[in-house]
């Protein structure tokens, strides 16, 4: 039997009701200062979390709802924006089919999913998008989601190319012109699962990044280039050292730098601008940063276990970012270019991949939802 936790229902009408604390951190800033706001978690596969209150109205709607059949999850949903009347929906959890539900049930209120990552023709990667499926008003990375929404032919109430709100909350607060303190910064996408099946799943993915690190190790040592490793796990995290290891592993890693991660920081992007060159294989910060104008060479491509899901991915970059051999001659040319390229080349040469996969430019994502959402509620921005 799933774990049931309650949850306060506010006693009055909101104005805001932000779906999964996934994000808060990042949505909060999306909100008017003068709008009434409360946070939903949605149950995950541990526990379900149920939202309570001495409501009668309440409590009334999820019965009804129950006996007509509908899933739990949006009797809940339902009940509780039927409790709370708000005017605006916000969720970052954007890979789902709920939100467009809801904005369908609901007409009269504003709803927003904010895209959290780039999304790729893989199920745990674009979740409910299937033929037919609802999206609400959608605030995306750039022109590729909407292109990729369409192939999947879903319904979406209106596509908002807006960036994406942790770089635009990054870029609003530092100039991304950061000092360049290393030559190459490697994104890790190194993951570790409990389970036996999941690491399984994930083994041919570390197969080729440590492949790929390692030949780029060797060209850094040998060509007296600076490297670091921004790290998936935090330093605190069980597995820092499992992804510690799998690095250093039959290599010598003196020369390297190795940066934990911070969730609750910006760190990954602050070493990111303050390095002169990234590598990875595929992330959603490598295209953040690309976005932003950072060098940076996409090595997704030499995961022949979905090399066309990655092909597809990568069909508008330009071909002086994009690794097509696992061949240490290959990647060293392609490292030395983009380090030799000027900043006026480099940046012309990508400028129609820029703005097709990353949106970035003011206003920043955080900036043009807050103002939407004001225009909906008719209260000040600030």
């Amino acid at each position: 039997m799933n774990k049931i936790n309650f949850r306060k229902i506010p006693a009055k009408n909101i104005d805001v009701l932000i779906i999964d604390e996934y994000g808060f951190d990042f949505l909060k800033e999306c909100i008017p200062k003068s709008a009434s706001c409360t946070v939903i978690p949605l149950p995950n596969n541990i526990s379900l979390t149920i939202p309570f209150a001495m409501s009668i109205r309440f409590i009334f709607n999820c019965l009804l709802k129950s006996l007509r059949g509908k899933k739990k999850l949006i009797v809940l949903l339902e009940s509780l924006i039927e409790t709370t009347n708000p005017k605006a929906i916000i969720s970052f959890n954007d890979n789902n089919t709920f939100m467009g539900e809801l904005q369908s049930k609901y007409p009269e209120i504003l709803v927003i999913s904010v895209q959290n990552g780039i999304r790729v023709d893989y199920p745990s990667s674009h979740g409910g998008w299937d033929k037919s499926a609802l999206i609400p008003n959608y605030c995306g990375f750039g022109d590729y989601e909407k292109g990729f929404m369409l192939e999947k032919m879903v319904l979406i109430r209106e596509y908002i190319k807006a960036g994406s709100l942790k770089l635009g909350l990054v870029l609003s607060e530092i100039d991304s012109k950061l000092n360049e303190v290393y030559d190459i910064c490697f994104i890790s996408a190194f993951r570790h699962k409990k389970e036996l099946a999941g690491q399984r799943m994930v083994e041919p993915m570390l197969k080729t990044q440590k492949l790929l690190f390692d030949i780029i190790s060797g060209i850094c040592a040998c060509n007296n280039y600076s490297l670091a490793v921004a790290m998936t796990y935090e330093i605190s995290s069980e597995n820092y050292d499992v992804e510690l290891d799998y690095y250093r592993a039959g290599i010598d890693y003196s020369h390297i730098q190795f940066l934990p991660n911070n969730l609750t920081s910006f760190d990954s992007y602050h070493n990111g601008f303050s390095s002169k060159l990234v590598i990875a294989l595929w992330s959603t910060l490598s295209i953040e940063l690309f976005g932003a104008g950072k060098r940076t060479i996409f090595g997704g491509i030499l995961h022949t276990q979905q090399k066309d899901i990655y092909t597809k991915l990568f069909e508008n970059m330009p071909s002086e970012v994009l690794l097509y051999e696992q061949d240490e001659d290959h990647i060293g040319e392609k490292i030395e270019a983009l380090l030799n390229m000027t900043d006026n080349e480099y940046l012309e040469k990508t400028a129609l991949a820029r703005d097709y996969y990353m949106r970035c430019e003011r206003p920043y994502p955080h900036e043009m939802i807050r103002k939407r959402i004001a225009e909906h509620l008719n209260i000040p921005v600030e």
